[in-house]
This record gives structure tokens, C-alpha cells and sequence, in this order.
């Protein structure tokens, strides 16, 4: 396999990226049937005006099975896309699960990463305990937060809440770059952060509002 990689003919290019060849140009083999179909429907209306040998009714049918070639093909790049971003999916969950310290399982059906960024830990309830600046991780159905590392880990799990847990994100009126994280009915304390400013705080607040359940 090295060899033929490194082979002129090769062009450089993986096995791995020779197989993916054929599906990366489905789009182009959806744009040229459209085009056969465009000019076979010029040329069908070309024989009824007996310009062209091929009878109107024959040029018809085959229109007819290129639309269902293209449908079909539009189908298979349509299945080719899914795999694609499931596969895209699974590797940055598992990308990211490498990089923390000890074991932490992030893989689940359907689960996938929304957003990440710095926000800083405000403890409540009278604690005496400072903020925090906590590396934090949006999945689609969990908040993680995180110590970051220095080392071959980036980073060692502090929390991690269930979106399922989560009532809401809201401001906080006193101050604009922080919000709440309100917990649904007998699910514990409200969790609070603060964003660099008040944009980055409604982004999060978007973000985690539009999955919690």
C-alpha cells in the first residue's frame, strides 16, 4: 500500500481516499444526467418539428428514465450525506472523549457536540468559594465542565449535567453577561456562569435552549 502511494500514478493519494472518489462525485453525476435529460427533451421537441430522426414518443420514455436515474442517484447521495456526518459525528465524540483524564464515556446514540468555549463558574448560596474559569462543552443532550490540563490531557471532568435536568437558560438581570441554568421541577440548585460579555452569553443561552427537553 505504501509504495503504490508513493507511486507517480498514485497521485499521492490514500487507498482510503480513492475509495471515497466515487461518492464525492455523486454530484457531478446528478449535474451531467440532468444535463442528458435537458437535451433529451430538446432534442424530443426537435422531432416533433421532424428536425431529427428519433420519434418524439421515444425520446420521451427515455427522459423518463433519466429522471428516475437521477432520482435515484439523488436518493444515493442522500445516503452517502447521512453516513457521512454520522461517521463526522462519531469521530469528534471520540476525539474528544480521548482527550480527557480518566475515563469519561461520551458516546450515545444521537449525541453530538453543539458548542465549546471558555465560561467562568459562579458558586452560589452564599459560597465562599471564587469563580472558576471551567472549559465547557455543549453536547446535544448533556453540559459538561471542565479543569484544563497541561500535559498529554487537555482537560479532567468537573460536572456533567443532563439537558433532560435543565428547565431553561435565562439571564441574569443584574448582569447581562451571565445566565442560569434553571433546573427542571426537583432537580436541585440553579447553576450559574458568566460569558466574556453579553453576545457570548446569548449564544449559549440559544444554544443549550434550543435542546433541552
Amino acid at each position: 500500500i505504501k509504495y503504490t502511494k508513493d507511486h507517480p500514478v498514485a497521485g499521492g493519494l490514500t487507498v482510503s481516499r480513492y475509495l471515497n472518489l466515487p461518492f464525492e462525485r455523486f454530484p457531478q453525476y446528478v449535474e451531467f444526467l440532468q444535463a442528458v435529460k435537458a437535451l433529451t427533451a430538446a432534442g424530443a421537441r426537435a422531432s416533433d418539428s421532424e428536425e431529427y430522426g428519433m420519434p418524439a414518443a421515444s425520446s420521451r420514455s427515455t427522459s423518463a428514465t433519466l429522471e428516475a436515474a437521477i432520482q435515484a442517484m439523488e436518493e444515493g447521495l442522500r445516503c452517502v450525506t447521512v453516513a457521512t456526518n454520522e461517521f463526522a459525528r462519531q469521530n469528534e465524540l471520540v476525539s474528544l472523549q480521548a482527550q480527557f483524564m480518566g475515563y469519561v464515556d461520551l458516546y450515545a446514540p444521537d449525541r453530538c457536540l453543539v458548542k465549546e468555549g471558555v465560561l467562568t463558574k459562579i458558586y452560589l448560596d452564599g459560597s465562599k468559594r471564587k469563580p472558576q474559569e471551567r472549559y465547557t462543552h455543549l453536547l446535544s443532550d448533556a453540559l459538561l465542565y471542565s479543569n484544563t490540563l497541561m500535559g498529554p490531557y487537555k482537560y479532567k471532568l468537573a460536572k456533567i449535567h443532563g439537558l433532560h435536568l435543565v428547565a431553561a437558560a435565562v439571564p441574569v438581570p443584574e448582569d447581562p453577561t451571565m445566565f442560569d441554568l434553571t433546573k427542571a421541577a426537583g432537580e436541585g440548585e440553579t447553576i450559574r456562569f458568566q460569558a466574556p460579555d453579553k453576545a457570548t452569553a446569548i449564544e449559549w443561552m440559544d444554544a443549550i435552549n434550543a435542546h433541552t427537553t
